[in-house]
């Protein structure tokens, strides 16, 4: 549309006047991401500004103060990754907010298991409700005096009162800025790997389990410096069952469908296919860096079998 537009305006000598907008630096990312994290207290004035100039002021202003909700690393780490790489702001503020949420969701799953923790542990009879008495006959082999039980069922406050003094302490207070988790650095990374991985990378992990083992097997074949005939289709095939059967983990597809897979692979980019007379002896060849196709699957635990030889050799 712009590029149908323009001729006209010049021609009527109604040409727009060309605005550039610079990419934000390392400061001023870091002066607004600290001005939206101060701002959920009402605390900083309305009226700053968001100028490179103002940057080191806001800096100073908000040393001594303790930032919410996230760590002073983990913004630096953040500003200086997105500076470096687009400079948009809005993909900073996004980061910022994939952590707050990643923290989020870990608070609230670790709520959950204390909760179940503290359901699951049994509530004794408190000591204050067991009378001398009533201990001895407790020794001897009677029961607790039918009162006392009875005073304890009417009261369940009271038998709570053993545990609330160590399981329920503070839980009737709520949980202020300041004391909320914060985002660390591993959690932006965490999100820097998302938002700038390799299309590679994010094309690997999204692949099934028998896909990526292909991809293995022919890291695998560079590695050993057997990139040539053996990784033929049949070749790879045999190769595949063999390593599918001794890991007991995964049962190996049949001849037609590996080549789909792998005819899948091909149109993902991931592959390319050589020309043969027969399928079996058509060559595969790899297309990412096996260093990329690693770095996808070793956090798969399911595959480890076939990534820890391939990882304990880079290492090497």
């Amino acid at each position: 549309m712009t590029d149908r537009f323009l001729p006209r305006l010049k021609a009527r000598s109604c040409e727009p006047q060309l605005l550039n907008f610079n990419p934000y630096q390392v400061a001023e990312i870091r002066a607004i991401i600290l001005d939206r994290l101060f701002s959920l207290e009402d605390t900083l004035s309305d009226n700053r500004s968001a100028g490179q100039n103002d940057a080191k002021k806001s800096d100073d202003q908000t040393k001594a103060r303790v930032v919410p909700l996230m760590q002073k690393p983990a913004i630096e780490l953040c500003a200086r990754k997105v500076a470096a790489a687009t400079g948009d702001l809005r993909k900073a503020l996004d980061i910022c907010r994939q952590t707050i949420e990643m923290v989020e969701m870990e608070a609230k799953k670790k709520e959950r298991l204390e909760r179940l923790q503290q359901q699951r542990r049994p509530n004794p009879t408190p000591l204050a409700e067991i009378r001398l008495g009533d201990l001895e006959n407790r020794i001897a082999g009677g029961s607790l005096d039918r009162n006392t039980h009875a005073r304890t069922l009417s009261n369940p406050s009271v038998a709570a009162t053993g545990t609330a003094g160590q399981d329920g302490a503070g839980t009737g207070v709520g949980m202020t800025l300041q004391d909320a988790p914060k985002v660390t650095v591993e959690h932006v990374k965490r999100a820097l790997a998302s938002a700038f991985g390799s299309p590679m990378v994010l094309k690997i992990r999204s692949l099934n389990v028998h896909q990526k083992i292909v991809l293995l097997l022919l890291v695998d074949r560079i590695r050993v410096g057997k990139a040539g005939t053996d990784s033929q289709m049949g070749k790879i095939f045999d190769l595949y069952t063999s390593k599918c059967r001794a890991s007991n983990k995964f049962g190996a597809v049949s001849r037609g469908e590996f080549q789909d897979l792998v005819s899948m692979l091909e149109v993902t980019g991931l592959v390319t296919l050589g020309k043969a007379k027969e399928e079996r002896l058509r060559k595969i060849d790899l297309v990412p860096r096996d260093i990329e196709v690693l770095e996808a699957i070793k956090e798969q635990d399911i595959l480890g079998a076939f990534v820890q030889p391939q990882l304990s050799a880079v290492s090497e």
